[in-house]
């Protein structure tokens, strides 16, 4: 009996850190700092799951001082990719530190989402692959539970990183016009100097086609 006793704390340990490994692969979740996670499902609108980030500070960003002590923890609501087409919080209680020299006071941050954002990186991820689809960007908020305009901010995020840099408009211009989706039409340019050819392309507005006009026909400069 004195010895099933003994082993109770360390299989409820156990059994803790396999339950925090199995809820962290299932969230994508790779912070190592994140534990104690708990599922909550006591509404029909999201499922909620608590957890508890933490770690050791031993010097002051502001003074450089070894005098960091904990002060508490402030819980904040990270959205997160849905779960069997749930939606998904992560109430994550971030352990705030306190430097008794100076002063200062800072709280923990974690790689799953940007400092002073409520949106995690996952969902930001999946909302960018989104945008390579052929898909409305309301039809993307919808599926993710994100206003339209947090997509379309990750629309000029994903712009900046991708946008080339413009010097000017070339001094010649190739104009094709294409359908793109449904019945809208959308046409690409292409600098005239860089590409070969030995045909020019002129557009004809009545007809919407392109023509090919020989080089006999074409004015000389």
């Amino acid at each position: 009996m004195l010895q099933s006793s003994r082993r109770k704390p360390i299989e409820s340990e156990k059994n803790d850190m396999s339950q925090d490994k199995s809820t962290r692969d299932l969230l994508q979740i790779k912070d190592q700092n994140i534990i104690n996670f708990k599922v909550q499902d006591t509404s029909r609108d999201a499922l909620r799951i608590y957890a508890d980030l933490t770690y050791s500070v031993s010097v002051c960003p502001r003074c450089g001082k070894h005098k960091i002590v904990k002060n508490g923890a402030k819980s904040v609501n990270i959205r997160i990719p849905n779960i069997s087409e749930r939606t998904a919080l992560l109430v994550l209680r971030k352990q705030r530190f306190l430097c008794k020299a100076c002063g200062h006071t800072q709280i923990a941050q974690t790689p799953i989402v940007m400092k002073q954002h409520q949106i995690s990186q996952n969902v930001k991820h999946g909302i960018t692959k989104e945008l390579t689809t052929d898909r409305s960007m309301v039809s993307i908020a919808a599926q993710y539970n994100v206003s339209t305009n947090t997509v379309s901010r990750q629309l000029v995020a994903l712009g900046k990183q991708t946008r080339p840099a413009y010097n000017g408009l070339p001094s010649s211009l190739c104009i094709d016009e294409f359908r793109s989706t449904g019945d809208q039409m959308s046409f690409i340019a292409i600098d005239a100097k860089k590409i070969r050819s030995y045909h020019h392309l002129a557009w004809t507005k009545e007809q919407r086609y392109w023509r090919i006009l020989p080089k006999s026909l074409l004015s000389k400069e």
